[in-house]
């Protein structure tokens, strides 16, 4: 079952839609969230990864959107105790919380998010 869910994380276009640009290898944390997508029985952790999955997906693919922004504060928070926050759910998808964040932040410098209302506002009376 693992050799199969290893051929189609290679082959998936799915394994692609997290990369900003077409052709760059997985990092070994998004090969394991993949092999937890498709190869893992247990319903919780399947949960779990479609979190992290959708987060990123709509980090990378819409990087402008609300949602983004959401994603973002959520991947970058700290706190932990609770099961639905970032930390949590990459320690139980057995990833380290450290190196996703680091990696997503280090993507994500390519692609300036809008300010929301309340910076806008801010920075108009300032200047």
């Amino acid at each position: 079952m693992r050799a199969k869910a290893v051929r189609m994380v290679r082959s998936s276009p799915f394994s692609r839609r997290f990369h900003r640009k077409a052709g760059e290898p997985l990092r070994p944390w998004e090969r394991a969230l993949f092999l937890v997508l498709y190869a893992s029985h247990q319903p919780e952790i399947r949960l779990w990864a479609n979190v992290l999955a959708d987060a990123l997906y709509t980090l990378y693919r819409f990087p402008r959107s609300v949602h983004a922004r959401e994603a973002l504060a959520w991947i970058c928070s700290t706190e932990s105790g609770s099961l639905h926050t970032f930390v949590d759910v990459a320690t139980a998808l057995g990833l380290n919380p450290e190196i996703v964040r680091r990696d997503v932040l280090q993507d994500c410098q390519c692609q300036p998010l809008p300010l929301d209302n309340s910076e806008k506002t801010q920075s108009a009376t300032v200047s």
